[in-house]
Formats: C-alpha cells, structure tokens, sequence
C-alpha cells in the first residue's frame, strides 16, 4: 500500500516547523521537536522537506505565504500512492509552475474514467510536457541557489521509479538540491 502525503521544500534558517506560515498548520503536537515525524529530509543551505500532509487549507495554499515569509522559492509534491508525484512550485523571480514528473503512472491519477485509446493519449500528453515541465523546474532550481542539470532533470522525470518518493528525490537531487552538510 502506497503512501498519499504532501512533502514541501523550504527554506528556512531555523527548523521549518517553526516557520510561522506552516506551524499553524501542522498535525502533529511535537511541531518545535526537530525529531518530530514531520521533518523528512535535511539539506545544506538550510532546505528543508517536511511532511505537510493535513495541512489545512492544504500545501497548495501555503505557497505563496511561505515565499513572502522566507523570501525563497517554495515546492510542494503531492505524492499519490507512492506512483507518482503532482509537484507545485513558487519562486518570487521564477513564478508558479506544476505538473506530474512522469507520465507511466500518472495518467491513472490525472484522468477520472479514461480508458483505452484515451488513457493512453493522456499519457502521450504528458510524456510531451515534461520538456516544458524541466524547464520551469531548472528555473525554480537556478533561483533556489541550485545548481540544475537540465537533461539530468529530464531524465530524472522520464525515469520509472518503483516509488514516487524516490523519483521525487531523484528530481530534486538533479535539481541540485544541496547535500546535507
């Protein structure tokens, strides 16, 4: 059984969870313990990825709060049973950018009822966005400080992983999400 949850990329000088846009938010009481399950990943730079699941009005709604409180661009993946992975990004320079970062499974979850020839010209569909879709995402990179590697970005979203938490990892790590130092 997959894993529906909300991961955002931040930021932050201090832990994330303190950050006064996403503590309100937070599901968890232990919201100021940095052991708390919320915190998914360290990066160097101060980048964070927390567990926003639950988040209320939801991650979507906490992009643009989060740029204006951090001064930095803001992700959000929204990881569907562990197959795919629905990102939304912000950056104050770079703008909105969002889509799947493949296109194997994520036809399944994009489209309500379609079959067949449909299903797969969905498909088809968005294997052509993720060009388009690399290209925002080495932007966002470039603004976030990063060192983006455009065809490694590509590749990372053609890429069939067995999960989407893995591919969101290869994608961000393409992206030049700097190693925890």
């Amino acid at each position: 059984m997959g894993s529906f949850s909300e991961l955002m990329v931040v930021r932050a000088d201090q832990s994330a969870l303190e950050l006064k846009t996403l503590r309100p938010h937070l599901i968890c009481a232990c919201a100021a313990d940095t052991s708390c399950w919320h915190k998914w990943h360290i990066a160097g730079g101060g980048w964070q990825i927390v567990d926003v699941s639950g988040a209320h009005p939801g991650a979507s709604g906490l992009l643009a709060p989060l740029v204006a409180e951090t001064g930095a661009p803001v992700l959000v993946a929204h990881l569907v049973d562990s197959d795919t992975a629905y990102l939304e990004a912000l950056g104050p320079e770079s703008g909105a950018w969002e889509g799947w970062i493949e296109a194997y499974f994520a036809p399944e979850y994009a489209a309500d009822r379609l079959v067949g020839d449909a299903l797969n010209e969905l498909a088809d569909r968005l294997a052509a966005e993720l060009p388009e879709r690399a290209k925002r995402a080495v932007a966002w990179a470039v603004e976030a400080g990063w060192a983006p590697d455009y065809d490694q970005v590509l590749a990372a979203m053609r890429a069939k992983e067995t999960f989407a938490e893995d591919q969101l990892m290869n994608v961000l790590n393409a992206m030049g999400m700097p190693a925890a130092g």
